[in-house]
């Protein structure tokens, strides 16, 4: 019987002895980084080289997945009369404008090519009148569409020439009349129903 416990004991050692080999040297599959797969997200900013000729701030910043965009932006700018639309008896300084976007890439897939965007934005200008130096902010709610392209030019840079035309749900002229401000009466018929532009960005975008 002592003789039949051993022969069993040893051939348990054995077994549990081959099995650890054979598990030791089976193949393993480590997935390398490069294949585990992401979030598929990218965050993207750029500056509007438009507001950049004019001396003033312009920039977006937000995430990207699949053909998907959003964004956030703020503006800071001095307007010119031959752009703004008023005379020349009046100065006009965009304070600020806060925009929110999200957008679609028509392909499908990628956040490059062509695109469309829903454009949201608060704005508030103010306007000086230069002889009596009276001054006057004024705010605004902008809504429309944009459409555009995005070039990819280097590793994560970009170019996107964009065209929009944004509606003024709110004008930043009472009742779309000119206002007082001073002794002068402000009137920008350009910016008081639509506010067109073209313009392009230079950005950059990465995964996250």
């Amino acid at each position: 019987m002592r003789s039949l416990n051993l022969l069993l004991s040893a051939f348990a050692i054995a077994h549990a002895s081959l099995a650890s080999a054979a598990e030791s040297e089976a193949p393993r599959i480590i997935q390398s980084p490069e294949s585990v797969p992401g979030s598929g997200l990218r965050l993207h900013a750029e500056y509007d080289l438009g507001v950049l000729a004019l001396g003033g701030i312009g920039v977006h910043a937000g995430p990207n997945r699949g053909p998907w965009t959003t964004a956030v932006g703020f503006y800071r700018f001095e307007s010119k009369s031959a752009l703004g639309g008023f005379d020349e008896d009046f100065k006009l300084h965009v304070d600020y404008i806060a925009a929110a976007q999200v957008g679609y890439f028509f392909d499908g897939q990628s956040d490059s090519g062509f695109y469309g965007k829903l454009i949201y934005q608060l704005k508030q200008q103010t306007v000086t009148h230069q002889a009596s130096g009276a001054e006057r902010a004024l705010v605004s709610h902008l809504i429309g569409p944009e459409v555009g392209y995005e070039w990819d030019l280097w590793a994560g840079l970009f170019v996107r020439p964009r065209l929009g035309v944004l509606y003024y749900a709110k004008s930043p002229q009472p009742g779309r009349e000119p206002v007082a401000v001073g002794s002068g009466r402000y009137d920008n018929p350009t910016h008081n129903w639509v506010d067109a532009y073209v313009t392009a960005d230079l950005g950059y975008e990465f995964d996250l």
